[in-house]
């Protein structure tokens, strides 16, 4: 998640940073995103989400 979070770091005349953006998101609608999705539908991380 850092790539890109320092995009003017070597520039002396840059100052100004990247910011990066924080979405919260709720953990029913990732399980439900996740069902939906085709590399993740059967995934070992989908069965223990779903578990708790």
């Amino acid at each position: 998640m850092t790539s890109g979070g320092q995009a003017g770091f070597g520039a002396p005349s840059s100052r100004q940073y990247a910011r990066q953006k924080i979405t919260r998101v709720n953990l029913r609608d990732f399980i439900f995103y996740m069902e939906q999705e085709r590399e993740t539908s059967h995934s070992l991380l989908l069965y223990r989400a779903l578990l708790k």
